[in-house]
């Protein structure tokens, strides 16, 4: 989303570096209104080669939350973790 791109100073087609808990993954931007304040979209379908390193699943982990045991919850567990973004200054390339 434009506000969290802005108050990080990235603009689309910027590197940056997604890190979870478990791990880093490097890619390109696109910032759009079309996701919300404080989310972050990486789309499926991307091939493990198109990551500058890492990929999407490094970020993420295969713990099932309890409750979706009792509830229906549409969200994969394994595709809705916390991240931090930080823009990759073109001298550290």
């Amino acid at each position: 989303n434009p506000e969290d791109a802005n108050e990080r100073g990235i603009k689309s087609g910027n590197k940056i570096s997604v890190k979870s808990k478990r791990y880093e993954t490097i890619l390109e931007a696109k910032v759009t209104n079309a996701v919300r304040p404080g989310v972050v979209n990486i789309h499926e379908g991307w091939w493990i080669d198109q990551f500058e390193k890492g990929s999407v699943n490094h970020l993420t982990h295969d713990i099932i939350n309890p409750v979706q045991d009792k509830i229906y919850e549409p969200n994969m567990h394994m595709n809705d973790v916390g991240v931090r973004l930080t823009k990759i200054e073109e001298d550290k390339l």
